[in-house]
């Protein structure tokens, strides 16, 4: 199954340092705030998710079980009901083709080209030894672009860590259903409040399609090649390397705002440690640029409308991703603009 904030959090894995502590964050904040002021009638609310963890973690959060008490409605990226109904009736299929999306077309630069036309003998072993144990046994690097196996790689690595290996269809269901999103769309209609979604899923399903297109079609073949076994030789030198989404999982547990805010914001250090040709490397951070644009940024100013429209005429807690809360393109700091008081509730 493909969650599109599970694909964000894979989508970049690199070293970070510290920076100045950004003015719209507070030390210490969690990842619940409130809006008020600006004429509201009665305060609202943005709860920032990590949708692959457990609900539990929001209901132990500081102040949530108020929050929830406060609101009647609830919206997030996408409505979640008709995927919590399918799991719970057992449809597993039909669950893990929710967020499906279409293949992009490999383009015609990587056709005729196999690994052993790109790579040496040597190399070719480097990559196995990384790559092969979190690979899905059953596809073949040949059918795919040297890019679109690194993500392959990371998508199945990030689904062991988040799930668990070895895990039946039966206990993958039970994770799910207890994830923060579908946990919360279920909830919304047990205690009747009014659930919706920014997006539809069709909307969703187009951005993970452009961006895969973006990474194909920005870097030939051979450049493909160099930026993968540059990742890889990386990997092996740092074999004990905390990775992004891993080390974005930590600060979430932790509740640090602002540590998150900052690896976020220094991602693209890691591009930095590949040792790419200077023309290479700047092709590939404006290529994760565009990608987070596309991804992050862009569908949050999307969601300025509508959100501004809701906390108008009812108490409303926003459910999205916490990357949509960071930054000057965040929800935090594009509602300061617009007058609203944002402050955390600690």
């Amino acid at each position: 199954m493909k969650h599109l904030l599970f694909l964000i959090l894979l989508a970049a894995s690199g070293s970070l340092s510290a920076t100045a502590q950004p003015a719209t964050q507070t030390a210490g904040a969690g990842f619940l705030w409130c809006i008020s002021g600006n004429g509201l009638k009665s305060d609202s609310y943005i709860v920032g998710a990590n949708h692959l963890m457990p609900v539990s973690l929001l209901d132990k959060t500081k102040g949530f079980a108020d929050v929830w008490r406060k609101v009647s409605q609830v919206v997030a990226e996408c409505d979640l009901l008709a995927l919590a109904d399918s799991l719970a009736l057992g449809h597993i299929d039909w669950a893990a083709n929710y967020f499906y999306t279409p293949e992009v077309a490999i383009p015609k630069i990587t056709t005729g080209k196999k690994y052993s036309d790109l790579y040496t003998s040597g190399q070719l072993k480097d990559i196995e030894r990384v790559l092969g144990p979190s690979l899905d046994p059953s596809l073949s690097a040949d059918d795919m672009p040297p890019m679109k196996l690194w993500n392959q790689f990371h998508t199945c690595k990030g689904s062991s860590y988040g799930f668990g290996k070895n895990l039946t269809m039966e206990s993958i269901k039970k994770k799910t259903m207890e994830a923060m999103d579908l946990a919360l769309a279920v909830r919304s209609r047990t205690d009747g409040k009014h659930y919706f979604g920014f997006e539809k899923k069709e909307e969703i399903n187009i951005v993970s399609p452009k961006c895969d297109s973006l990474l194909y079609t920005s870097f030939t073949i051979e450049e493909q090649a160099e930026i993968v076994y540059r990742r890889v030789k990386y990997q092996t030198a740092h074999p004990n390397r905390v990775s992004y989404g891993s080390l974005m999982d930590k600060y979430y547990k932790e509740r640090n705002f602002f540590s998150m805010e900052k690896a976020y914001a220094n991602r693209q250090e890691y591009i930095d440690s590949l040792g790419l040709s200077d023309s290479l490397a700047r092709k590939l951070r404006e290529c994760d640029r565009e990608t987070g644009r596309m991804i992050v940024e862009n569908r949050t100013r999307n969601w300025m409308g509508k959100i501004l429209s809701e906390i108008q005429s009812a108490p409303t807690l926003i459910d999205v991703g916490c990357l949509h809360l960071m930054g000057k393109e965040g929800l935090i700091n594009l509602l300061r603009q617009r007058g609203y008081t944002v402050e955390p509730v600690m």
